[in-house]
């Protein structure tokens, strides 16, 4: 749940959608009000990695449900913006607790940018080539004109729930923490983070 007035200029205010985090429900408090909102509890591309990292690629299925859902999200968008308004709102994709991509307007790049990655990553995380393929070639279309192009994903394959638990964990470096860490923080060696907090002769 989260307090309306913390929401003041949100894009995701602007109208409800499948795949865009928008309101679902409205919340009385006894000092105001707020909203419920889908549970995001993790960003797409650290679902990725950690698919990766557990050697648990994406089936199929799973890369098309994904790519789909990336493509209506951006209808999603463009139905939301003002007349005229050329620009996309920035943000992030996320995936919710049942695996369904949902973009969340916010800090990050704009969002055929943000989409058009994705995509990429997708193509890359899956095992099967004419999936692959398929996401490749929606992901180099222009995001104004993607969305009619759902049938060729379908026709690779059918689409598949994506499981979100994957038995290895997730490196430390993927973590969202970490993330924001700048590059020497993340890749420093131990003994040098010892050696600063530590006796020397112990660190060593």
């Amino acid at each position: 749940l989260v307090r309306t007035e913390e929401l003041v200029g949100w894009h995701g205010l602007d109208a409800g959608a499948e795949h865009v985090l928008t309101p679902r429900d409205l919340v009385a408090f006894g000092d105001g009000g707020g909203i419920e909102l889908d549970w995001c509890p993790e960003r797409a591309e650290r679902l990725l990695r950690r698919r990766s990292d557990g050697g648990a690629p994406l089936r199929g299925g799973e890369a098309v449900t994904l790519a789909v859902g990336v493509l209506r999200g951006m209808s999603e968008l463009a139905l939301m913006r003002r007349r005229g308004d050329r620009s996309w709102p920035s943000g992030e994709w996320w995936v919710t607790d049942g695996g369904r991509p949902m973009f969340v307007a916010g800090a990050g790049s704009p969002a055929d940018e943000a989409s058009a990655g994705l995509l990429a990553r997708i193509a890359d995380g899956t095992d099967d080539r004419r999936v692959a393929s398929a996401v490749r070639d929606v992901a180099e279309t222009p995001a104004e004109t993607s969305a009619g192009r759902e049938d060729e994903l379908f026709a690779a394959a059918a689409a598949l729930p994506v499981t979100t638990t994957v038995l290895a964990p997730a490196r430390a470096r993927h973590l969202d923490v970490v993330a924001r860490l700048p590059a020497a923080a993340v890749e420093e060696p131990p003994h040098g983070f010892l050696a600063r907090h530590l006796d020397a002769d112990l660190s060593a």
